[in-house]
């Protein structure tokens, strides 16, 4: 117990003395684990063998967006949430996840599957098509979790603390966003054809 104390207290010194280093450093770590983790647990998406090797690859793509990409916008919007709707009653609180979810949520989300789509090669189409096939029923599956998870994180947390929350509960939505992002595209079921990459939404915080 004392050693979980003084990580954490090191934590918060670290998220006041070096705000930016720390979110970064902190998805980093969060996103590795939480991408090794579905690729463990959901199916390779060719096989349905769980053992085929860890894809680097997909990993670094991941990583490349939420720690570059991610990590110090989504920590500037909730500082700027906290700005906009200071205090903690039900009307600022409902107007935080309003939008949060309907304005941060979808961009996210977005932006994750334009930048792996062209960080793996796929180009400005694969990207489109992308969006255009998974946007829509990932968000349906994070309005459904999420609204209730950032209605807490974004009352009675901590500013300095929502995007740790936010990536730690990431771990194991990423389950379901693995399976999502890796299941067979649906132009290209009918030939036998795959998708090639695994995704995480974070959406959303």
């Amino acid at each position: 117990m004392a050693l979980l104390r003084g990580v954490f207290g090191a934590f918060q010194r670290c998220m006041v003395q070096r705000p930016k280093t720390t979110a970064v450093a902190n998805t980093t770590v969060l996103w590795v684990v939480s991408d090794s983790l579905s690729q463990y647990v959901a199916p390779d998406r060719e096989t349905g063998d769980t053992k085929q090797g860890h894809n680097w690859a997909r990993t670094a793509r991941m990583v490349s967006f939420g720690a570059f990409l991610y990590a110090v916008p989504a920590m500037k919007w909730y500082a700027l949430l906290n700005r906009w709707f200071p205090s903690a009653s039900l009307g600022s609180v409902a107007a935080k996840v309003g939008l949060d979810q309907g304005v941060q949520a979808p961009l996210t989300t977005a932006s994750l599957f334009v930048v792996t789509s062209l960080l793996e090669g796929k180009g400005l189409e694969g990207a489109k098509h992308k969006v255009e096939e998974r946007l829509m029923p990932t968000l349906r599956v994070n309005w459904c979790i999420w609204p209730f998870i950032q209605a807490i994180n974004l009352s009675v947390v901590p500013p300095a603390f929502r995007l740790l929350v936010v990536n730690s509960v990431c771990v194991p939505w990423l389950v379901f966003v693995s399976w999502m992002t890796n299941k067979k595209s649906e132009a290209t079921e009918a030939t036998g054809a795959t998708e090639t990459e695994g995704l995480m939404v974070l959406a959303h915080g």
